[in-house]
């Protein structure tokens, strides 16, 4: 009998300590997720809140993580962000802007945003995607990680970029000239202005209201849906469908944290940014095309180019753009390159010429 209950008690103390190193391993790990962008399902306008909460409810499903979400600018811009994720003081963020966070220290992630590079959202979308999809994006998320320690884990194309201004309807380049533009902290853009014969000024997205509202600014560019996400329909007046470049944002990782994953859990993260992804790309053209019908609701005059429109922009702009990137990225302009021949690529495979 004192055998029997000396086993039991054995048995007992081995389940006790197994059962608590079980539990100790399956505790969940906590991912901070930091955005600029607010995340309110009450306004169907941008995407990024669906994006995010789906992105959430994927990660905790796998039992594996503890999602901490801080929206809304809550803990600054993507500038502030990015030098809290080289911290670890977060460990993502999501909705960056390509043009804002390639300038900040790795400079060949802005090309995304360069104008007259893509022909359409078909072709941008082949190229444009998650690094588990896309062997460009994951060629250069390594080279990004090595060089800089925080990795992007997807680019997304979110929609054309359309220009505005407060004075008087752009039908044509000429109607820039003079005009206050204000650009993202990216100098492409800025040189892109210059060629249109408008004056850039480098302004915070967090200030962009204000500068507006005061003429420190006339006018700028983004995506219509962006437009709302700020009530800058408020303080423009005329909208123009260049559609010169597409709205491209990333997701950036502490490559440290991300690397510390075992590689169940690194395979299980890059599957919700998958889901990320691809939720936010699904719901883009509604939120853009309900942006624009608001801002024409409001009284927004709003030009809708021909080809022919387009083209008097892009003879000003494209081959001077294209010089200025080899010249701006030196013996990182290959990556500039490989894309130009990538766009050719996917444009013959998606239409056969």
């Amino acid at each position: 009998m004192k055998k029997y209950l000396v086993l039991l008690l054995v048995i007992s103390m081995l389940f006790f300590l197994t059962g608590d190193s079980v539990m100790a391993e399956e505790e969940p790990i906590e991912v901070r997720i930091a955005t600029e962008v607010a995340i309110d399902l009450a306004q169907p306008l941008h995407p990024s809140g669906a994006a995010i909460l789906t992105l959430q409810d994927f990660l905790e499903g796998t039992g594996r993580f503890e999602v901490s979400l801080y929206p809304a600018m809550e803990l600054g811009d993507t500038h502030d962000l990015y030098s809290q994720i080289k911290r670890e003081d977060i460990h993502i963020t999501t909705d960056a802007d390509t043009g804002t966070a390639g300038s900040i220290e790795y400079e060949p992630l802005m090309i995304f945003g360069a104008p007259f590079v893509f022909p359409n959202q078909a072709v941008a979308a082949r190229i444009m995607n998650t690094i588990t999809r896309s062997e460009f994006m994951r060629e250069m998320s390594d080279d990004m990680a090595e060089k800089t320690g925080v990795r992007p884990l997807h680019v997304m194309h979110v929609a054309p970029r359309v220009m505005s201004s407060a004075l008087s309807p752009i039908e044509s380049p000429e109607d820039l000239e003079g005009q206050v533009m204000r650009v993202l902290p990216a100098p492409f853009l800025e040189y892109q202005y210059e060629l249109l014969g408008a004056d850039p000024v480098t302004i915070s997205w967090a200030e962009i209201y204000s500068a507006l509202e005061t003429g420190v600014a006339d006018g700028l560019e983004n995506a219509y849906l962006n437009y709302l996400d700020m009530s800058l329909q408020e303080v423009q007046n005329y909208w123009a469908e260049t559609n010169h470049s597409f709205l491209s944002t990333t997701s950036l990782v502490n490559e440290e944290w991300f690397q510390g994953l075992s590689v169940e859990d690194r395979r299980l993260l890059l599957q919700g940014f998958e889901v990320y992804h691809d939720t936010y790309i699904g719901t883009a053209p509604a939120g853009n095309q309900y942006s624009k019908e608001l801002i024409l609701d409001v009284g927004g005059e709003i030009t809708e180019m021909t080809p022919e429109d387009r083209e008097a922009f892009a003879e000003i702009v494209a081959e001077p753009m294209n010089e200025w990137w080899i010249d701006f990225l030196g013996e990182e302009a290959n990556w500039y390159n490989e894309l130009l021949e990538l766009v050719d690529e996917v444009y013959e495979e998606t239409y056969g010429f």
